[in-house]
This record gives structure tokens, sequence and C-alpha cells, in this order.
């Protein structure tokens, strides 16, 4: 049983007892005809808690610890066995629906949790996407560069400073990924004039690249 079916379980019977409880807080909802799908479930929840306070005792049952109510229960209610049966009825369904509330809550902490999981993958997938949009091309030129390596590194960049990064990669990309000099063998294949020359131009093409 739900605690919602709980819940409308104890209102019918508080309600079936209304006319013993004449000094109790007043019970207003008429639930003959009702089910605990089509009750006002804040309205019935907050007068058979009134209710419930009231025969306890206690100002807000709701704020008493477990153990202190059952020791209540116990204490005045011990003969009784028709109103104690019916308060450990209710403490039980305020029980399941705190149990209730923290699993939807962890449910929605789950799906909150996927939904950025996703949201950081899919920004991945078109930082990588973007990487290769603007690689590809320099690659193509034949540049002296590591063009993934550059693009990378403007990335990793432009999640602190987007802006500085641009200015950056359009004025000296070598600054992201150093312009190669050397062939395999180890060989000169640029001077250090032709290295600053390489610089500048990849520099001028990634301005001029649209992607």
């Amino acid at each position: 049983m739900s605690a919602k079916e709980k819940l409308f379980t104890i209102y019918q019977t508080l309600y079936a007892q209304r006319t013993v409880l004449t000094e109790a807080p007043a019970l207003t909802v008429d639930i003959s005809g009702l089910s605990a799908n089509t009750m006002d479930y804040p309205k019935v929840r907050k007068e058979a808690a009134n209710i419930i306070s009231y025969l306890m005792g206690v100002k807000d049952i709701d704020k008493v610890e477990v153990k202190n109510a059952l020791m209540i229960v116990e204490k005045n209610y011990e003969n009784q066995p028709f109103w104690k049966n019916l308060i450990l009825e209710y403490l039980s369904f305020a029980n399941e629906e705190e149990a209730e509330q923290l699993a939807i809550q962890a449910q929605q902490a789950r799906a909150k949790a996927l939904e950025v999981l996703q949201q950081i993958q899919q920004q991945e997938a078109d930082e990588k996407a973007t990487i290769l949009a603007y690689a590809t091309p320099v690659k193509e030129q034949g540049f002296a560069i590591d063009a993934q390596r550059m693009m990378q590194n403007y990335f990793n960049m432009c999640r602190k400073d987007q802006k500085k990064a641009w200015e950056i990669l359009i004025t000296n990309p070598a600054w992201f990924s150093p312009i190669i000099t050397t062939n395999k063998e180890g060989e000169v294949v640029l001077t250090p004039q032709q290295a600053i020359e390489e610089n500048q131009k990849i520099g001028k093409f990634l301005k001029k690249l649209s992607i």
C-alpha cells in the first residue's frame, strides 16, 4: 500500500469518528465518493496531521521523533487499541511518505546528473568536431605545425578566456603548438626567420578560415 493509500484509509477512519472528536480540529473533506487518487492530498494530509497531533497532545506530530511518539502512544493509549493502532498507522504512513519523497528526490537527482553528463558529452563531441574542422584545412595547407595539438590547446584556453585565446590563435598560433623547424631525421627545414613567417601565415589563414 502506498503512502497516499494509507493516508486515505486513515482519513476515512478519522472522518467516521468525527462525531466523537468534538473538541478536535475540524475534518472538512467529505471523503465519501473519493479515492486515494482523487482526494485533495495536501488538505487531507494537513487535517489528518492536526487530528493525530491533537490525540497525541503535541503541537505538530510530524516534528516529533518517532521514538518519542511511540513512547507517548504506549503511555496514553495502552488500553485503547483502536486509537493506538490508528496513531501507529499514521506514524507508518509518515515514514512511508518520507521514504517515497526521498526516492523521488534521488530519481530526480539521477535524471539531472544524466542530463548534465549528456550535455558534457555533447559539448565534448562538438569541441572535437570543431577541432577537426579547423585542424584539417591547416594540415591540408601543409603548414609546419601540429594542427590537432594547436586547436586542442586553443580550446583548453577558451574555457578560461575565449577572447584572449582567439586573439592569440590568429596572431601567434605557435603559442599553442610550436612551429616545426626540423624533420624526423633532425634536419633543419625552417630557419628561425622562416619559422616566424610561417607562424604569421598560419595566423592569417586561421583568421580567414570560416567554419
